[in-house]
């Protein structure tokens, strides 16, 4: 038996590791402190970085004004010149053009801002644009239309119009407001646009973390409710656009850290989950896409990250499971078997430990003593679906997974 389980892990780690080498290539990381909540976007065949915070072993909120250039003909980066308004997080951005635009967010001191600056890679400058119309905040998100940027939602410390957006148009330098976001009140949201309607979703508020999902439609003013992303709620993941599909991934969502990815089809108005990103689990992710390939690092586990990953589209694989190395299925006795990884030292399993399954509502159903490096569970009882484990030892959660039941 003990052979036969060694078999199948090492048989699915062999399948994940074919379809990640393909789907997935690690580049060269960002030549800049480690950190999450930048901001990201692509000019032309150049990709951006830059801005973001990380809190240090003493509790000090670190704050970043740098931004960084990344060729992928060379695989290198290069350092621009650094934010117009400072030391800068959790803010939005977009393009039109050959611009780039940064506004709002927050400082080390959790002063929020209005300010809006526009960057020119050519002249390497930034330039001082019309003020957010709204109130000053931190975590809003923006998508583009026709040469129109839409910016809205987040947090405002000072405000009730957390929810309002708006309409900048680059060539009279004005904002126009537009019908507020139907949502709850949120941030760290996902936005993009496909075809001339924008998209915004997911998220973390004071009602939680959302897997709701809605479209704007500039020539109507109006919002729509689409399919919800997946069946798990999430916030602080990334999104982005190839050949007008939408991708969402990773994320946080009760206390763990995701690295699945969802592919959203407008036409059908569905979401299909492909195969995982092959980095370590985070959330505050950064993205740009150059050439229908999306470029996507930093953020944070706890740890925080500066490296670079590409995705390839063209190689992804479609799979209803999300697939975990660490778990195995057998069918023929309905059992499904949870081994203990790399990460838990010869410390942890010498004290007593506890493996929970739970619903995606982070609901407690089942509780187990987690006995050597392998346990199993009877799952005929669930029904189909994805959940969650977790190997706890007393207080300190451990290992964290997810599988699903067809």
């Amino acid at each position: 038996m003990k052979l036969l389980l060694s078999l199948l892990f090492i048989l699915i780690t062999f399948q994940i590791s074919i379809a990640d080498s393909t789907t997935w290539v690690q580049k060269a990381n960002m030549e800049a402190v480690a950190r999450h909540r930048c901001n990201d976007f692509a000019i032309g065949h150049k990709g951006y970085f830059g801005l973001g915070h990380h809190n240090s072993v003493a509790g000090v909120n670190n704050v970043f004004s740098d931004i960084w250039e990344y060729d992928p003909a060379t695989d290198s980066w290069t350092q621009k010149a650094d934010y117009g308004q400072g030391e800068i997080y959790h803010a939005f951005d977009f393009v039109i053009g050959n611009k780039a635009y940064i506004g709002c967010g927050r400082n080390s001191g959790g002063t929020q801002f209005r300010a809006m600056w526009m960057f020119d890679p050519v002249a390497n400058t930034w330039t001082k644009k019309a003020d957010f119309p709204g109130s000053a905040r931190s975590g809003p998100k923006a998508f583009v239309i026709n040469g129109i940027a839409y910016a809205g939602s987040g947090i405002a410390n000072f405000g009730s119009d957390d929810n309002a957006f708006y309409a900048y148009n680059p060539i009279t330098d004005n904002w126009s407001q537009k019908a507020d976001f139907p949502g709850s009140i949120r941030n760290d949201g996902v936005a993009f646009s496909i075809n001339n309607i924008g998209y915004y979703g997911t998220g973390n508020g004071d009602l939680g973390s959302s897997k709701d999902f809605y479209a704007y439609n500039p020539q109507t003013n109006t919002w729509t409710q689409k399919a919800n992303v997946g069946l798990i709620n999430r916030g602080a993941a990334i999104g982005f656009v190839i050949n007008n599909l939408g991708y969402i991934m990773t994320g946080v969502g009760f206390g763990m850290d995701f690295n699945d990815v969802w592919e959203y089809n407008p036409l059908t108005n569905t979401w299909l989950q492909i195969g995982d990103f092959p980095g370590t689990k985070r959330h505050f992710m950064a993205s740009f896409v150059i050439m229908d390939k999306a470029y996507c690092g930093s953020g944070t586990s706890g740890i925080n990250f500066n490296d670079l990953w590409v995705f390839n589209s063209k190689f992804k694989s479609s799979s209803k499971r999300n697939y975990d190395s660490n778990v195995i299925y057998d069918y023929s006795n309905g059992k499904i078997y949870i081994k203990s990884d790399k990460d838990l030292v010869a410390e942890d399993l010498d004290n007593p430990l506890t493996l929970k399954v739970l619903n995606t509502e982070g609901l407690s159903l089942k509780v187990f003593p987690f006995q050597g490096k392998i346990t199993s569970f009877d799952y005929t009882d669930l029904p189909k679906g994805i959940y969650f484990y977790q190997i706890h030892s007393d207080q300190k959660m451990l290992q964290y997974g997810r599988f699903e039941i067809l």
